[in-house]
């Protein structure tokens, strides 16, 4: 159990000796060995969290994320901290505030993340006509543009050219049976949106971890600006798993005929998924994210998770002078 979620309102997270324990009133729910646990997300503010609890999971480097009931954004996390390695931090600081220096590292964010969407639509589009072969023929275009690019911002204009080509795509294909006009949040306009805005939301919490274990600060990133409360090197590093983590999984869930309509419901906030499904979409997640891929950095069979940290680890190489360049994750079946 890598991950506890606890998102079951009216619930309370104790502890006694090494053990995590999980009541309902005076009802003992779960029972679980700390060292079985990497980090545990609460979501919604009808559970609850002892003070003892707390401070157990502090002093074990135990991550503890506040989520919305719906998960759909990260409130607050209670970690040991920054980490004690101030030069990689100094090294990150001194990337975030020189555009020359970050130009190879935005550049294989948007190569990373065009060809990992690329991937995508080899997998899955074959039966999705004359628009996928389009959008790939399009995103290859800007691949080969980014590679000589040098001005960041038109890097981002990049991206959101193949971007537009995605999900332009998934628009064609999904737009009559679950409303998918494009990409779009707050509100999320349709179920499709609110699946993919949840699923990235579990999967910003894991690289906010990694992030934080070596020491990094999540807030200074390159290709997302620095803005207040925006956790940009989080973001940054999850551009090149959106496609294959995430994105995938959606398309895994839907052919799978896992969720239907009757899974979400439309409030102000837009789409959300009910308790259930949910549920359903965590050890979905879950199940992925342990699951061994290839891992080119080692030549390796490695849980997804674990590649994750791997990546976190080889950009701060890079930005220490230990290794050249930036090389994104791109998946390969």
């Amino acid at each position: 159990m890598p991950t506890l979620y606890l998102n079951e309102q009216g619930t309370r997270l104790g502890k006694k000796d090494e053990r995590l324990i999980i009541l309902r009133g005076q009802e003992l729910i779960n029972d679980i060995p700390v060292i079985k646990v990497d980090r545990v997300i609460v979501m919604g503010q009808g559970v609850q969290v002892s003070h003892a609890a707390i401070v157990f999971l502090a002093q074990r480097g135990i991550p503890l994320i506040f989520t919305t009931q719906s998960g759909g954004s990260q409130k607050a996390m209670v970690s040991a901290g920054l980490g004690n390695n101030a030069a990689l931090r100094l090294a990150q600081c001194r990337i975030v505030d020189n555009p020359h220096l970050a130009v190879p590292l935005v550049q294989a964010i948007v190569v990373g993340k065009v060809a990992n969407q690329i991937q995508l639509l080899e997998r899955y589009g074959s039966d999705w006509g004359g628009m996928g072969l389009r959008a790939k023929q399009t995103m290859q275009h800007v691949i080969q543009q980014t590679q000589h690019m040098p001005d960041i911002e038109q890097l981002r204009g990049l991206e959101g050219a193949g971007a537009a080509a995605y999900w332009g795509t998934w628009s064609a294909v999904f737009k009559t049976a679950w409303g998918f006009a494009g990409r779009a949040y707050r509100p999320t306009p349709d179920p499709l949106n609110a699946l993919l805005s949840f699923g990235y939301t579990l999967l910003l919490n894991d690289l906010m971890t990694a992030v934080q274990a070596l020491s990094f600060d999540p807030y200074l990133g390159v290709f997302h600006t620095v803005q207040f409360g925006r956790p940009s090197l989080a973001l940054d590093l999850e551009e090149e798993f959106r496609p294959c983590i995430v994105d995938r999984m959606v398309l895994d869930v839907l052919d799978a005929g896992l969720l239907q309509m009757s899974n979400f419901s439309r409030t102000e906030k837009g789409f959300l998924l009910n308790d259930r499904a949910r549920k359903s979409f965590i050890q979905a997640y879950e199940q992925r994210m342990q699951t061994p891929i290839r891992y080119q950095g080692t030549g390796n069979n490695e849980p997804m998770r674990r590649v994750l940290l791997l990546q976190t680890q080889h950009l701060a190489r890079v930005l220490q002078g230990e290794e050249p360049r930036y090389q994104p994750y791109v998946w390969r079946d």
